[in-house]
Parts: structure tokens; sequence; C-alpha cells
């Protein structure tokens, strides 16, 4: 076990190395696990005016510890220097948040709120450091990590440029692919960094952030010339830019999202640090990120489609279901959290569902009230009427009522033929209005079965995914392999930043025919990177019997909520469809039922009537 001393002799006895780096190792601290020792390799122990340098950054590590890990103190051999104390972060590198499986590994199931709030952090993160006269310098989404509550802190800061007095300690070191264009080939040991320096690389760093890890130098060519993102830099060929340029190289890869997607606020940053005038005035200031950020998070809305993708409420629509539309990728997955995220259905939509029944309504025949018959036709007058009664009275009977009672006759057997063709119209009416609502009483009943025992739509969903459990295994195992991490001969730092800007992150990303449509890459490179994917393939060790990983398991409730939205869909429709023909077979009952009432009505006065004269023609002595 190594043993170092702190400057008051104090001893700390370290643990197992953590990570190892060109100026040393990293070891935990026994006995106090919020910190831990960097210990420099022997030929690079700091001499004294390097000893100065990390004195300055000591004296400001407690007013920026929340902000960046600034060593606390040296590190002994008891006689002599020999590293520094740090404060332990247990955060994850910002390119983690790139991918939406490294996301969920690491961070859980979070939105793009998370990575706002990360870049608004991050913002201020660069300005506390600044206030302090502090330049980073060496700005990297290598040296930035992020803890689980979005908060971030920087790293390396031995690195860090500080000023004392009259002397400045440089920054010795810078990657291109992270570096100013107006920095690019001098002797960066030589140059005093400013704060605007370091904007341009706050500024890359909000933006990937921004645009799903798309760098942005990394664009498609508008010629066949391949340019790099250094180039890029170099000649501010920023591929998002919507200023007007006639020398313009490279537009936004296929699949990134819309740089509409952000307010244009926002876009007036992005243009101010990367287009032609960026290196000629000053770039955005951290406070200047900070304040657009803060407003940008506060407009955000939450796509109607998919409750796990936020974005700019005045956007044309939401970016991430485009992407997912264009390249069949969700940035943004809904991995569970919050009441609409339930996995039981509605008690309410139930309710309705088990309304949906056959509710028949029968015609109903009218009862024969006390009818008053109309008044008899006035007697026949006159001589010939007088002859015929003094002839024969069934004769004049006859002249006087017969014909009414005929007229009575007809009217009657005619209401009846109503009354039986309005039943005949009603039945058919009926039958069709059982069939029609029969049916959707069948489909209502196997949805509120379904709905009732959402155990059953799990279950049917976790045996889909054991059949492509080895499928889900490989592809979590590839995505554990990072492209920011990878090994490849011949794919350097600019090259993966192409990559990423193609929604390349990890090995599970890459198959030949994505990588040889990037710009750069022919069928040499493209065999390189697959043979890569194939090498991470091979460590790959499928286990059946091992549980659900937590992502899968939160993929299940995902498609469960999904199918449970969407059945409670087709129950609603199924309600508005079901109470449309209810209401016209109702109304038409009830206009039937109007139209009978009348109709009886009508032929129980025709039958009183005539039922009246034939009791008169009979006392005539006329048979009918």
């Amino acid at each position: 076990m190594r043993t170092v001393y702190d400057t008051n002799n104090g001893r700390f006895d370290l643990g197992p190395k953590i990570a190892s780096g060109g100026e040393g190792t990293i070891f935990p601290v026994e006995s106090a696990p919020h910190i831990c020792a960097k210990v420099y390799h022997k030929n690079c122990i700091p001499n004294q005016r390097a000893q100065r340098k990390l004195e300055i950054l000591i004296s400001k590590s407690q007013r920026l510890t929340n902000v960046a890990a600034l060593p606390i103190g040296f590190a002994t051999n008891s006689s002599s220097v020999v590293g520094v104390f740090l404060p332990f972060i247990d955060g994850f590198e910002i390119f983690e948040l790139y991918s939406p499986q490294s996301r969920m590994q690491h961070f859980g199931a979070i939105d793009f709120r998370f990575l706002l709030r990360t870049a608004v952090n991050l913002s201020a993160a660069f300005g506390a450091l600044h206030d302090e006269g502090i330049v980073v310098g060496d700005v990297s989404e290598q040296n930035v990590k992020v803890r689980k509550d979005a908060t971030v802190r920087l790293i390396d800061s031995d690195s860090f440029q500080v000023e004392s007095g009259s002397e400045l300690y440089h920054c010795n070191v810078g990657t291109p692919l992270w570096t100013p264009g107006e920095l690019h080939g001098q002797d960066l040991a030589k140059v005093k960094r400013l704060p605007n320096h370091d904007s341009f690389g706050l500024a890359q760093l909000v933006f990937q952030l921004l645009f799903a890890g798309r760098n942005p130098f990394a664009g498609k060519p508008t010629s066949n010339q391949y340019l790099t993102p250094e180039q890029a830099i170099k000649e501010c060929q920023f591929a998002y830019s919507t200023t007007p340029n006639s020398n313009r190289k490279l537009v936004p890869p296929p699949g990134s999202p819309n740089f509409s997607a952000v307010p244009p606020s926002l876009q007036s940053l992005f243009e101010r640090s990367f287009g032609v005038e960026s290196s000629q005035w000053p770039r955005p200031t951290p406070t200047e990120w900070y304040t657009e950020l803060i407003n940008f998070q506060d407009s955000l809305r939450r796509c109607g489609k998919s409750s796990s993708h936020y974005y700019w409420k005045n956007a044309s629509g939401c970016p991430w279901c485009e992407i997912e539309r264009l390249v069949g990728v969700d940035l943004f997955p809904n991995f569970g959290g919050g009441t609409e995220n339930r996995t039981t259905a509605s008690s309410n939509i139930l309710a309705k569902l088990r309304r949906i029944k056959i509710l028949l309504v029968p015609l109903e025949i009218p009862p024969e009230t006390n009818i008053c018959a109309s008044p008899l036709p006035p007697k026949p007058t006159g001589t010939g009427a007088w002859l015929k009664k003094e002839i024969s009275q069934k004769w004049w009977a006859k002249s006087w009522l017969m014909s009414d009672y005929q007229k009575h006759f007809v009217k009657i057997d005619s209401l009846e033929r109503q009354i039986q063709q309005l039943q005949v119209e009603n039945q058919q009416y009926t039958n069709e209005y059982k069939v029609n609502g029969s049916s959707l009483v069948k489909k209502a009943r196997q949805i509120e079965s379904v709905l009732s025992s959402p155990q059953k739509i799990k279950t049917e969903i976790t045996n889909k995914y054991k059949l492509k459990r080895r499928e889900l295994e490989m592809k979590r195992h590839l995505g554990s392999f990072l492209l920011i991490r990878a090994s490849i001969s011949g794919i350097g730092d600019s090259r993966k930043a192409t990559m990423q800007s193609y929604g390349i992150n990890c090995a599970a990303d890459v198959t030949s025919s994505t990588i040889i449509q990037i710009p750069g890459f022919g069928p040499h490179l493209t065999t390189k990177v697959v043979d890569w994917r194939k090498a991470c393939e091979r460590r790959f060790r499928f286990d059946p019997n091992k549980p659900f990983d937590k992502t899968d398991l939160a993929q299940i409730d995902s498609e469960v909520r999904k199918q449970l939205r969407e059945m409670e869909k087709d129950a609603l429709k199924l309600e508005n469809q079901f109470s449309v023909i209810n209401r016209k077979y109702q109304s038409h009952v009830r206009q039937t039922q109007t139209q009978q009432v009348q109709l009886y009505q009508e032929l129980w006065t025709a039958k009183v009537n005539a039922d009246t004269l034939r009791r008169h023609l009979n006392r005539y002595g006329v048979e009918v």
C-alpha cells in the first residue's frame, strides 16, 4: 500500500489506482473517500515554478469547489512534493450524455431538460472560473464531469492558466478539435489564453449538449472535398450557420437536429462563437450563455406524441420526433416516471367501456282510451229521401250511413297497413342497430378485459423480449464501447467527431452501410471501424439466466404504457362510435313511437266511428 503525507505531515494511505495519465496516477485516499491523490510520474514532478502555480490554485479551491476539481493541498513523501490532493468527483464525462444508451446506463431516465440544465450549470462554472482570473485553456469534452443532479465539475485543473501579480502561468496544452482557429499553429506554451478563447470551447460543449452530440464543424461537404473538423475550425466553416456565405463548404449532416430548434437568440450566440467573425470579435461570455440558456429552459414544451420529448415551444415541431422519423432512432426514449406513465388503465375509461351495451327499446302500443264517436252525418232530407223511408227503412238507412261506414272501413284497413309497415321498418332498423352495436360491444369487452388486467400485456411483451434477449444484450454490450474511448487505426479525434455528427457514438451504432456514407470514409476506413465493432462483439458472453437489465425493464414498462394509451384511445373511439349509433337508434325509436301513437289514435277513432255506424245500420235491418 502506498502512503503519502500532507504538508502538516499527516499520513494518508492510498488505495488501488483509479486512473493513469501522461503526468501521473490517481489513487483513492483510504481514510477520506471524498478526496483522492494525484501522484506524479518521476519525470513529471513539478518544479518550483509549477509548485507556485499549484499554490495559487490551492488558494482558490475552496471558493470554486462547486465548479472545478482544483488541488486542495500538496502530497509529499514526507520530504518533497510528489503530487496533489484533489476532491473526488463522482460524475461521468460529459460525452456520456450524447448517446441514449450511455445516458440510461449512467443517469437513468432523463430527457432534454437535463442536458439543457447541464449546459446552464456549465456556463455558470466557466463564469465562476473567469471571475477568479482562471482560464481553462485546454477545454474539451474529456475534461468535464457531470453529476446525477446535472451539476458539473471541470477536472485536470493543474493545466489551467492562472496569473499572480506579474507572473503568468500558462496552459501548455490544447486539443486541436477544441482550440479556436486563431490559436491553431501557435506555441500554446507561450500564448496567453483569454476568456474569449475559453468561450469557443464552452460554445462547442453547449452545442453538443443541445444538438445530440453533433460537432458544429463536422458536417456534410457541399463539394467532393472532405474538410476535417480542424480545417473547418480554421476556416470558420460552421456547418449549421444560416448566415449567407458564398464560400460555404459544410451543411448539417443527415439526421441532425435543425438549427431552428433553438431560439434565435441562441442561434446568434452560436454564430458569434463559430462564424466568420468569431476570431475578430469577442465571443459570447459565460454570462450571456447562462442568461439565454435560462430563457430557453423556461420556454420548453412537452411533445404531444412522446411525453419524454421536450423542445422549444416556438419550434415548427418536435425535433426529436423528426429525427426518429428520418433515421429511426429515438434520442429520448420514454423510460418511465410520472403519473402519465402509469401501468394501469384509467377507471374512467373502464367505466366508459362498461357503459357500451345494446339497449333495445320496444315500441309500445298505446291503450284504447274512452274515445267519443264522431257525430252521425245529417239525415237525408227532401221528397226523395221521404219516399225512400216510406218505401223501405233499410233502403233509406243505407243511403244515409253506408257511405260513411265504408269510408271508415277503408281508413281502418289503411291505418293497419301503415302501422304494420312502420313496425317492419322499425324492426329492420333495430336489427341493423343490433348488428353494428354488437360488433362494437364485442370490441369493448375485449379491450375491457385487457385493460382490467394489464399484467397480461406486460407478460406478453416480456415474453417477446425473452425471445430477442440475446439481441438486446448484444446491443447493450456494444453500447458500452464508446467511440470516443476507442483505439482504431487511422481514426483520430477529428474523424471520431465527424462520426459522432453522423450519429455514431458507440459500437452499437456501427454498420458498414452507415460508415461508408460518412464523408472521408472510404472502404479502407469503413473496414477498420467495422472490425472494431466485430472485436467488441467477440467479447460478448451471453447468459440466458441473467435477470433483465433495468433498461429492458424500463423499456417493457414503456411499451406497456404505450399499449395502454393506444387501447384507451381505441376505447374512447369505440365509445364515440357507439354513442353515435345509439343516439340515432334512440332518436329513431322516439320518432317511430310518436308516429305509431298517432296512427293508433286515428285507428281507434276510426273503429269507434265504424262501430257506431254499424250499430245504427243494424237497427234499421242493414247487416254489415
